[in-house]
């Protein structure tokens, strides 16, 4: 009789211990994919900056390219009006 009290109680404990790993379970799985979706969304906001260094340094590279020609330009004339004078 002893016995038998000692396992009903035994398993009693083990299904309690069961249904805490289960709950552990389903709270890890909530944080994985809660930090799935961060992950995410870091990686869409990465995309996006680089998408936009990406455009600026373009944006930069025809800026110096423009001033380049035009002070090419003013360079050229002012040969030419050296040479004319």
């Amino acid at each position: 009789m002893q016995e038998k009290n000692q396992l009903e109680s035994q398993i009693s404990r083990l299904k309690v211990k069961c249904q805490d790993s289960e709950l552990k379970g389903v709270l890890l799985m909530i944080e994985i994919e809660r930090l799935y979706n961060i992950m995410e969304e870091k990686n869409k906001e990465k995309e996006s900056m680089k998408e936009r260094m990406l455009e600026l340094e373009a944006n930069n590279a025809n800026q110096l390219e423009d001033f380049k020609r035009g002070f090419e330009n003013m360079f050229k004339s002012r040969i030419v009006i050296f040479f004319f004078l």
